[in-house]
């Protein structure tokens, strides 16, 4: 395993700590699930060094290669209003994806710029994700290791809290004849067809809004 690094461990401490500061419950619960799904899926990745901030657009979570401004590695950034107003088990599917992310940082070959290659999209199904090439990132049906994991301490999801699983080809793929356009909300979970040539909409799971389908094929949910 990778040897995390001492500065990590205290910044992680002084964020579980920190009083007066309304996330440092949130981040105190963050490293506690991070602990929990790096053991369970056998990563052996160091502490990461979370931050919670604004993202750019459609942009849930991000793992930074290498260091950060600070000289910090191992840096996980989530969207604060991605973690203020989804819910947990979502954020908690972010966590993991970025994980992953830190997995193959440190034990295999990361695809450039973030990009989701084919060996990192195959590890991800192991535990439960499916991930396009774009960080689009939806969740198999139980039981699945990431999902179990939940169940063990006490996320239970509801019945058809999980959306129907749907392939980036099938989700782009024109109707023969049809006038209506496909439109897709930040996080790839909701999607809706219509004929009208804007479209204001606001996903209730990310709190984003709807955009069309094809300017998702830049960018990704997660990073």
């Amino acid at each position: 395993m990778t040897e995390p690094e001492r500065i990590n461990i205290v910044l992680a401490e002084h964020q579980r700590s920190l009083d007066g500061w309304d996330l440092s419950k949130t981040m105190a619960d963050l490293h506690l699930w991070a602990e929990r799904i790096v053991f369970a899926f056998k990563l052996q990745v160091p502490t990461p060094a979370f931050t919670i901030e604004p993202l750019r657009r459609r942009r849930l979570g991000h793992y930074c290669h290498g260091r950060n401004g600070f000289g910090l590695a191992d840096e996980i950034a989530l969207d604060i209003v991605f973690v203020r107003g989804s819910p947990y088990w979502r954020v908690l599917g972010t966590v993991a994806h970025e994980l992953l992310h830190s997995w193959q940082e440190h034990h295999g070959k990361p695809g450039k710029r973030n990009y989701h290659n084919r060996r990192f999209r195959e590890k991800a199904k192991d535990y439960g994700l499916i991930i396009d090439q774009y960080g689009h990132t939806q969740f198999l049906d139980p039981p699945t290791a990431f999902l179990d994991l939940l169940k063990e301490h006490g996320v239970i999801l509801g019945e058809g809290e999980i959306p129907k699983l749907q392939l980036a080809a099938e989700v782009l793929k024109p109707r023969v004849g049809s006038k209506l356009k496909l439109w897709m909300c930040p996080c790839g979970e909701q999607r809706a067809r219509v004929a009208k040539p804007t479209f204001l909409a606001r996903c209730l799971i990310c709190n984003g809004l709807f955009e069309p389908a094809g300017k998702f094929t830049r960018g990704g949910a997660d990073g």
